[in-house]
Order: C-alpha cells, then sequence, then structure tokens
C-alpha cells in the first residue's frame, strides 16, 4: 500500500512542476465542468461539440495574460477552426495514452473536460484532466492540458504541457 501511495504522489509532484508558477484553488469538479463536455477516451463527437463551443465562445478584449503565462509568442496560432481542432486532438491523444497507461498501472479514473474558469485565465478555454484514485483515499488531481482563445478572427492555442512548442499555421 505504502508503493502504491508513493507512485500515486510522485506522479502528482511531477504533474505539479509543470504547474508550480500558478495558483492553485480547493474547487467543486461540478463548478468547472460547466459546458458538460467529458470524456474518456475522444470521439468525435466530443471534437464537434468542444468546436461549437469554440465558435460560440466571445472574443478576448486582449491575447496576452502575463499573470498566466498566456503569451502570442507561446501559442499556435490558427486561422481555420479544423486547423485548430486537429491540433487539439492530436494533444488529447498524447495525454491520453500517457495518462491511459499509468492509470490502469496505478489504479485510477480519470476524464478530461472543458472549462472557461475564470479564476486562472481570462477569456479562454480550458481542456483538463481530472485524475482520481479508485480507491477514494486521495482528492481528485486538477490539471489543465490546453488553452484556447479567441482574439482578432484567430484560435490561440497553448498546450500547457509542452512550454517548448511552437509553430504558426496560417
Amino acid at each position: 500500500m505504502k508503493i502504491k501511495m508513493r507512485k500515486i504522489l510522485n506522479f502528482f509532484d511531477s504533474a505539479l512542476d509543470i504547474f508550480r508558477k500558478k495558483e492553485y484553488y480547493n474547487i467543486d469538479y461540478d463548478s468547472l465542468n460547466n459546458y458538460f463536455v467529458e470524456f474518456t477516451e475522444l470521439q468525435e463527437e466530443n471534437l464537434l461539440k468542444i468546436q461549437s463551443i469554440i465558435e460560440d465562445f466571445q472574443e478576448a478584449e486582449k491575447l496576452n495574460d502575463e499573470k498566466a503565462s498566456l503569451c502570442e509568442s507561446s501559442s499556435n496560432i490558427h486561422s481555420k477552426i479544423d486547423e485548430l481542432m486537429i491540433e487539439i486532438k492530436k494533444i488529447i491523444h498524447e495525454d491520453y495514452r500517457e495518462t491511459y497507461f499509468e492509470s490502469s498501472k496505478e489504479n485510477w479514473n480519470f476524464n478530461y473536460f472543458l472549462t472557461n474558469s475564470s479564476m486562472i485565465y481570462d477569456d479562454v478555454l480550458l481542456i483538463s484532466n481530472r485524475i482520481q484514485d479508485k480507491d477514494e483515499q486521495l482528492g481528485d488531481m486538477i490539471y489543465p492540458i490546453l488553452a484556447i482563445k479567441k482574439y482578432m478572427k484567430k484560435f490561440y492555442l497553448w498546450n500547457l504541457l509542452d512550454k517548448t512548442s511552437k509553430s504558426e499555421n496560417l
């Protein structure tokens, strides 16, 4: 049992290392899942719902958000939503492959969900991952994997798990 708990804590620590500069909150999951888009394995219907929400989401008043470390220079820029959706799908699949095998091995449940949590980011949609211990001995860990912002008729995407990526798709 101690080994299992240590592995869970080590996983949480490695995930937290990515976000150490961010603020942390104790939040009820149901208050975050405000679009009711949640899934474990990404399906086409999930992508269509996400795309529809992105299309209807308000444009941001400003692009750069230094407090949240969302700057144009670290984003992937898309002028077409189809290109954006391809990249979103790719990022979720990459995280899914890693999370699925780790979760199976460690006896965790996980799911992705769409939110626009304004506590952390302004005018941003987030796709986050929620990891739960199946034994319910620890609380949930929720971390955003990507951020999406509409600004001046373009879509800006931040892969929050990979701060080194940047491409421009105009």
